[in-house]
């Protein structure tokens, strides 16, 4: 439509300056030129103009819209662990949700994986009490509740192979310190989950980007810590002196920051740790996508 409208213009002009040209094609014809090849668009400063500014704008548009938008080749492939469904037990939703969010808005695909074992304990969510632990038979299996997040599309994390993904990312809630490791009984020496350890160790190794919110990065605190990778937690005093046990460096950051480390590829963000809207968990995962993505 542009470019018609633009042929329009064009034609309009050069009837209006009819006379102009036709006395323009005389000079050329005095000297021995070939009137075929008289720019008239060249000669009149508003259709020049126009012709200037439509070639401008198709070039834009091609260059930063089109090819960005729909010829995107480094498109990313995000491999992200849950750990069940709900803050207190499992994956925080908020936080999951908008994970897979930005991802996609980010033009990037994901598979989720979750490890097939039981929760440490379940959690009434309305009440915030216990309604099993771990041996009950009413307990909840970790990759059953975790495929409620992902409707059904989740692997089991024996399955992931880091040789397939681009990115691997934790969503935070309680399930990092209850199911993944045992992070909210022992604190930053804890153990993890031997196929979370694999999956980290495995995802540093092919040189992975590693991503992680809320209080999710004490995984990787513990497992890469030998590293000296940079996480944050937030601002909490005792939470960042606890992960100096591991090795690891922590950095303060507001609730919207991302600490970057380059180095090791480790890309972090507080989450719930500090936020109190939901809108702001959704930014934070957007700024955790967007520094993944600008690290290569």
């Amino acid at each position: 439509n542009i470019f018609v409208a633009t042929c329009k213009y064009l034609i309009l002009q050069g009837k209006k300056k009819k006379d102009k040209v036709a006395s323009c094609e005389k000079v050329y014809e005095r000297n021995n030129l070939n009137v075929n090849l008289f720019p008239i668009y060249l000669f009149y400063p508003r259709v020049a103009f126009s012709l200037v500014f439509f070639i401008f704008s198709y070039y834009i548009f091609c260059n930063l819209f089109w090819r960005e938008c729909f010829f995107m080749t480094d498109s990313k492939k995000f491999a992200v662990v849950l750990s069940g469904c709900g803050v207190f037990d499992g994956s925080e939703i908020h936080e999951a949700v908008s994970l897979l969010t930005a991802i996609d808005k980010a033009s990037c695909s994901y598979q989720c994986f979750a490890p097939n074992s039981w929760q440490a304990k379940t959690i009434d969510h309305f009440t915030g009490q216990a309604s099993a632990v771990a041996g009950d038979d009413d307990n909840r299996n970790v990759l059953a509740e975790s495929a409620r997040i992902a409707r059904g599309n989740i692997l089991p994390l024996s399955q992931f192979n880091p040789l397939n993904f681009d990115v691997l990312a934790f969503p935070g809630g309680m399930g990092a310190a209850l199911n993944l490791s045992n992070f909210a009984e022992k604190g930053p020496l804890c153990d993890i989950h031997k196929e979370v350890e694999q999956a980290i160790s495995g995802s540093y190794n092919n040189h992975l980007i590693i991503a992680a919110m809320c209080i999710a990065p004490v995984l990787l605190a513990r497992v890469l810590g030998k590293y000296h990778v940079k996480i944050t937690l937030g601002n909490d005093k005792n939470l960042a002196q606890g992960i100096q046990k591991t090795g690891a460096i922590h950095e303060n950051h507001d609730v919207l920051g991302v600490c970057l480390d380059e180095k090791n590829r480790v890309v972090t963000t507080p989450a719930y740790m500090l936020a109190k809207r939901i809108s702001d968990v959704a930014i934070g995962a957007e700024n955790l996508v967007r520094a993944c993505l600008n690290l290569d």
